[in-house]
This record gives structure tokens, sequence and C-alpha cells, in this order.
């Protein structure tokens, strides 16, 4: 379920199932401040505010609708606003409810009877100081049940926080702890209402709530801080606090009138649902000036889990001026916008009232402006110019007259306002490029004018075409083309005249330059179509090595060069810059190419036996056709190059990242791309991958099309969306410890496969061939095994929960301890002959699933 959110907003969500019914629970947190005009808080203000009062082991919210309303009190009592400051009584009030709690500093039972309390400033009002003890289940982080050792001494403490009636009289007495926070559900007091259990919950409603629960279980309140029978708070309800804060005596207000509300959209449907919530609780942080509030709604769901909501956009507004529906429709289109839903993403006023929008100082004192270097920075221009203005009142001159006036310093952009920003900045750059397309057409329109006056043999088009019909192949060149000394001749015999007019020799340079260019850009991606370049006589062949060596002593730097059918083998281009170096059909046989820049190097027809290339950079490289016989490639990156026809034999291609690839009868074979990382690479057109490894590799949207996969082995990899189809096993694959999120296999049988350990999510195995593999340990969750034939295959302890298993045959199969709940099987699964010793059914799938 994506979450598309205000940042002054918290969610939490929780499909549970109960007394029949599956729900999904919802439970927005907003936290404001105490002030008359209550204003949001950032989320993660909240998280960290309910942690310190939480501790290691409490829960915020279950995140299911509380029966009645509650309120909470987390924070510490004060003695500043009396005399006496060993005890105090801290107070709460909130519409008609009211509670006390007598809070004294540290007492110890002496003779039976307490000691005088201690002196104190603040109190915490935390479970660490009501009744309890280790021993005590209902509080285990308390004080006074059991006797401890104190500065060496054996005795018993008084807990600090008690009832404000009937307080302990004897150190034998076992009150209920008193507090204002939440009470742990593993408690006894609370978990008592979760219900009890009987054999028919496991048919009927596990793994559900179970039908005895009583809903006051998701209150996290003591009872007496209930609304009994009152669902939802009052906004505005007025409330009142007595000595809990260091400063003030009583702090009064009434609870913000707000109304929150969470848009959902199911799968498959493009309209929103508007679940209303109710405000159940106000949980109030007095000394921090804090208020929590929770809204909590709940709506039915089909699957069990959720998958069936697709979205959730929590949203707050006035109680008295509710948003429609359409304003939420149109804000959610702009947060989805692919463009600047990020932009729209920081505008709160968008989901929430835009009165309870305070500032953010994590953002204000993000202003650039504002940080140490550029205060000094200012500082120090002042002192310069106080400095030369002394200097010119020093010879007489009114420094006044001189001296520029500063620009005011700019404000830093609110959050609200970076969409426009950067509508505005896309639309002055759409008005440049507009700007430079007609500045461009201008000069396209001039050269075209002055070329029209060449006889027509001698135009760009006849040149193109020239070069273009030489048939060969090679690199495409556009020297010693007859036209081109013409009309170089053509541009030094003009006569004089004005310069508008003259088609000078700058000109058709240019103009051969970028046709020359466009030759070469079409070379780069079709070399490996042409006919293959001839290998380069050897008179040619050992000056391109010579000058090759010459480099590599200084610059580095080949990029550019033509060094087509050259012998390179054996030399040492580590670190070499080989961009858009044309190489077709160069001897690279146990060269060393580490860390060398080929990116948009021709590489087509090249052929390697050994050496080593890694970390080489091969993006947008053209090595259709290549042969690299154990080259070392670990580490190299390959970002949208040509490789068709490419041939791999025990290249090493550990660490290697590969983007956006496509491999056309290619061939593989005994290469390892353990940890490698590929995406959006496709196999492709018979591309044959034999005895090859993708060991602890991530994959992502990876195809196999056509190809032929003998002994591939994934054992331990990543794979996210990627697929087989139509493609020839020969020996099984091994997926042995690999994780498979939304894969899908089609027509293409793995008998004998491997995925002992596995982990498979959302997956498609539908109508494959899977006899005798090993599933042993796997967990197939949510997969669609439907029309399958897992015949004799071996899957004891596998986890099959809500797997698709209908028409599927399991003749034979090995399903002890297997875990099948809410599986769907039916009279069309073929369980003849299957082993089901220990094997978990239950809960069963509903029908409809």
């Amino acid at each position: 379920m994506k979450i598309v959110k205000p940042l002054r907003l918290g969610l939490l969500s929780r499909p549970y199932r109960m007394r029949g019914r599956q729900r999904l629970g919802l439970a927005v947190f907003a936290l404001a401040t105490l002030d008359e005009q209550a204003l949001l808080q950032p989320e993660a203000d909240l998280w960290s505010l309910a942690g310190e009062a939480l501790g290691e082991d409490g829960v915020l919210d279950l995140a299911v609708p509380k029966p009645c309303a509650e309120f909470l009190v987390s924070g510490a009592a004060y003695t500043a606003h009396q005399q006496d400051r060993t005890a105090c009584m801290a107070r709460v009030r909130v519409g008609e409810l009211e509670k006390t709690l007598a809070v004294f500093g540290e007492r110890y039972w002496l003779d039976g009877k307490p000691t005088p309390p201690a002196p104190f400033e603040a109190m915490p009002l935390d479970w660490a100081h009501a009744f309890g003890g280790p021993e005590y289940a209902d509080n285990p982080h308390g004080r006074g049940a059991g006797d401890e050792r104190i500065a060496g001494v054996r005795t018993r403490r008084l807990p600090n926080v008690e009832p404000a009636r009937g307080r302990m009289q004897r150190p034998d007495q076992r009150p209920e702890p008193a507090g204002f926070g939440p009470v742990s559900p593993l408690w006894p007091r609370r978990f008592a209402r979760a219900g009890q259990y009987h054999e028919s919950w496991l048919d009927d409603g596990f793994p559900g709530f179970l039908d005895t629960l009583d809903p006051h279980f998701f209150n996290a309140a003591a009872p007496d801080q209930w609304w009994p029978g009152q669902p939802e708070l009052a906004a505005g309800a007025p409330y009142a606090l007595w000595n809990l804060h260091p400063r003030l005596a009583c702090q009064q207000g009434a609870l913000p009138r707000w109304r929150a509300r969470c848009l959902l959209r199911r799968a498959g449907e493009t309209a929103l649902e508007d679940v209303a919530l109710r405000l159940t609780t106000a949980w109030f942080f007095p000394d921090r000036e804090r208020l929590l509030l929770i809204y909590h709604g709940a709506t039915d769901i089909a699957q069990d889990d959720g998958a069936d909501i697709e979205l959730a956009m929590p949203a707050l507004d006035a109680a008295d001026a509710p948003r429609p529906l359409a304003h939420y429709e149109a804000v959610l289109a702009q947060r989805l916008d692919a463009q600047d839903g990020a932009l729209h993403a920081l505008r709160d006023k968008d989901l929430l009232p835009a009165q309870a929008l305070g500032p953010w100082d994590a953002l204000q004192a993000a202003n650039p402006m504002e940080q140490p270097f550029a205060v000094n920075q200012r500082a120090r221009g002042a002192a310069i110019r106080a400095q030369l203005g002394e200097q010119a009142r020093a010879h007489g001159v009114d420094p006044r007259a001189y001296e520029p006036q500063p620009a005011p310093m700019p404000a830093a952009p609110q959050l609200d306002d970076l969409p426009d920003i950067a509508r505005h900045m896309r639309q002055a750059a759409q008005e440049a490029r507009i700007d430079a397309l007609h500045a461009r057409r201008r000069m396209a329109e001039a050269l075209q004018a002055r070329g029209a006056e060449l006889p027509p043999a001698m135009g760009a088009a006849a040149l193109a075409a020239a070069a273009d019909g030489a048939g060969r192949g090679g690199p495409p060149s556009l020297h010693n083309h007859p036209a081109l000394a013409t009309l170089q001749e053509l541009a030094r015999a003009q006569p004089l005249g004005s310069d508008a007019d003259r088609l000078d020799a700058g000109s058709v340079g240019a103009r051969l330059r970028e046709a020359q260019q466009q030759l070469g850009r079409l070379y780069l991606h079709a070399a490996h179509h042409q006919p293959p370049a001839e290998a380069a006589r050897p008179a040619r062949a050992a000056r391109l090595r010579r000058r090759v060596q010459a480099l590599m002593a200084g610059s580095r730097d080949l990029a550019g060069l033509d060094l087509t059918g050259a012998d390179l083998s054996g030399l040492d281009l580590r670190g070499a810059r080989c961009v858009g170096t044309w190489m077709e059909g160069v001897d690279l046989s146990g060269a060393l190419l580490d860390d060398a820049d080929l990116s948009q190097a021709v590489l087509a027809r090249a052929h390697a036996e050994g050496g080593s290339w890694r970390r080489a950079v091969l993006a947008g490289a053209n090595l259709g056709q290549a042969a690299l016989d154990g080259v070392d490639l670990a580490g190299a990156r390959l970002s949208s190059p040509v490789l068709d026809g490419i041939v791999l034999v025990d290249c090493a291609l550990s660490a290697s990242r590969w983007n956006d690839c496509h491999l056309a009868g290619a061939w593989l074979e005994r290469c390892r791309f353990d940890q490698a990382e590929l995406d959006t690479v496709t196999f492709w057109q018979g591309t044959l991958l034999r005895e090859t490894g993708f060991a602890a590799a991530r994959l992502a949207r990876v195809t196999w099309l056509d190809c032929e996969l003998d002994g591939l082995d994934f054992a331990g990899a990543r794979l996210r969306r990627c697929a087989w189809v139509q493609s020839q096993c020969g020996a099984a694959p091994n997926w042995a410890g690999a994780e498979l999120q939304t894969c899908c296999v089609v027509e293409t049988d793995m008998p004998h496969a491997v995925f002992a350990g596995a982990t498979l999510r959302e997956c498609s195995l539908r109508d494959t061939v899977l006899d005798h593999a090993d599933f042993t340990g796997a967990a197939l969750w949510r997969c669609d095994l439907s029309q399958a034939s897992l015949a004799e295959a071996d899957l004891p302890g596998a986890l099959l929960q809500k797997a698709t298993l209908t028409h599927a045959d399991l003749r034979g199969a090995n399903l002890f301890r297997a875990d099948l709940g809410l599986a769907v099987l039916d009279d069309t699964s073929d369980t003849r002959g299957a082993y089901t010793h220990l094997a978990n059914t239950r809960p069963r799938a509903r029908h409809g699933r």
C-alpha cells in the first residue's frame, strides 16, 4: 500500500479479522501545540516524543478502532507552584471527566509506616514510579511490591505516584498501579480483555482476534480515563491540567476543532473512498506543551493482508469547513505526478487546515543565507567597506558617493512555493529552448541559401549518399571525397562582396564536420551490421601500436582515435581514456584495461583471449559480435551498450553493473555474475546461457526470452520483476536461498529445479512443469501455481500461504510439515499419493478469494 500524506501527520494501518469480517484499521496521528490556536508539528517530533514516553516495551497504538474515547497524560508533576515541595496533586480534567493523582517524594517503609517524603522539583508520572516491581505482572517497571537494597540497606520503597483516594497503608498491600499513561497490552489487567481461546476459533476465526475479545482491549488508558459509550471526543472539548508544568500552575484550553479522514484507493479502481475517522484519544504532554490527537477508523477489505488497498492518503479538515472529495482527488493527482510530485508532497496546506500550519524550526534554520559561512562573509564585507571608507575620508573623499547599496538578502523559498518555482523555471527553460531553435532555424536558412548556389552534386545530401554507398566495412569518412575539393575551391574563388553573400571555407568545413559526426553516430550503433572491417596492414598496425604506447606513456588519452583492426594485444591500457575511439576488430588478447573509459567506443568484432578489464566503463559502447574468452570484467559498468551477438566464455563478471542492456543472439558460457547488479536487461533471440552463475546478484526487470538456459545458478540472488518466457531449460536451474519478487515463468518448464530455502513473493509459476523440483523450506507467499505440475516435488516445511493451487498436479508430492494456510485448493487440485503428514491447512481460504 502506497502512503501519500502530509509531513505533519502520521499514519498506522493494520489489517485484522474480527467476528468473521476482514477489516483494515487506520490510525491517524496529529501532534499539536497547546496554544490557543493549535499548530501542527512535524511527524518526526511525534515519534520522538512518543518514544520517550513509551520506553522500550511501549506501544503507541494498535491501529484498531477503540469502542470509547479516552485521554492519556505523559510527563511529570511539579511542586514549583506551592510551598510544600514534598508532595502535590496532579489533576487532569477533559470535558466532564476528571482524575487526580497524589505525587510524593522518595519514601520508605519504616516499622510498617511511611517515612516523610523527601522534597522534589519534578516527579515523572511513568509506571517506574507507580506501584509494582519485577515480580508484579501488572507493572514490572514499578516500585513497592518487593524489598530492594539501597545504599547497602535492605528496604522497601513506597510508590511516588498513588491514587488521590485509597493510598497504601501497609507494606503488604497490592494496589493497582496508578498513572495517567498507556497500559501495556501484555499486562494482565489489559490482556484479560483479549478473550478466551476455544477450539472452534481455529476453524472459524484464526488468525484473527478471538470472538470473546472485549473491544476495550484496544483502549490504552485505565478505565477511569474512558468515556464509556462515547466513541468519539467532541471537537473543542475544554481541558485543564494542574501541576503538570514547571512554570504554569494550570494549563487550560480546548481541543482543536479538526476532523480527520483517510482517502483510500482500492486495487483496480480509480475512485477514492473516503473513510471517516473518529477522535478517540487525546494524549497530553503538558511540560512539553504538546497534544497528540489519535483518530481511528476502519473499512472492509477483501484480502486478509489488505493487499487490495492500493493507496492511503490521510488528511485533516477544519470541523466547520470540510473540503470536497474533488479537492483531494486533485491533490492526489498532483502528488503522483511524475515530474512535480515530490515538490507537491511538501505542500501540507493541501491536506491540512492552513491556520494549523506553524513555522517548521528545522526548515527555517536551513536558509543558506543564515548559515555561519554566509553570515561571516557578510560581516567581512561590511568590515572591508568600513576600512575603505576610512581611507577615503582620510583623503578628503566622501565614500557615500561611491559606495554601492548592498542588495537585500533573498528570502529562502517556502515549501509551498516550490511547485510554482519549478514551473516558472521550466517555462523559462522552454522559452530559452524556443529562442535557440529559432536561432538555429535562421542559421540553417542562411546556410541553405548559400548552399543552393552550389551544383547539386556538391550538396551535403550527395556527399552523405556517396559515403553511404561505398559498401565497405569500417569507419565512415568524407575525407578525399571528390566533391570536397570542389567545395573548398569554390569558397576560395568567390569574388569579394558583402560578408552576408559569401560562402567561406569555414561554413563548408562546419557542414562537413556535422555530416561526419552524424555518420560517426550511425557507425557507433550499426558497426556490427555492416561488413567487417579489414585488419590493419602490418605497417599501419605497427604504427598504431607505437602511437598508442606513446600516448599511454603520457596523457593516456586515446579518445576519438581510429584504431580499427589494430593489434593491441598485451598492452597496458589501464586508466586509458578511449571515449568514442574506433576499435572495430581490434585484438585485445592479454591487454590490461582496468579502469579504462570505453564510453561510446566501437568494439564491434573485437576479440580477446585473457586480459583484465576490471572496473572498465562501457557506457554506450558497441560490443556487437565481440568475442571475449577468459577476460576479467569484475566491476565493469555497462550502460546502454550494443551487445548483439557478443560471445563471453569463462569471463568473470562479479560485481559488474548492467543497465539497459539487450543481448540478442549472444553466447554466454561458464561466466560468473556473482554479486553483479542487472537492471532492465534482456537476453533474447536465441541467446545461450550455459553453466552461468548469478549467485548473490541483484536483478531487476531482467527477461530471458526465447533463450537456451542450461545449468544457471541463482543461489542467494535477489530478483525483482524478472521473467523467463518461451525458453528451454537443459540442466535444472538453482535458486537455493534466492529471493524472487513479482517474477513470472511463461512457457518455460523447469523440472528438477532447486528452490530450497528460497523466498518467492507474488510470483507466477502458472502452468509450469516443476516435477521433482526441490522446494524444501521455501516460502511461496501468494504465488500462482495453478495448473502447474509438481508431481513428486519435495515441499517439506514449505510455506504456501495464500498460494493458488487450483488445477495443480501434486501427485506424490512431499508436503510434510508444509504450511497451506489460506492456500487456494479445490477439487481440481490433484493430491493423490501426496505425503501430507503434519501439513497445516488452517486457516482455510474463504470462498471467492
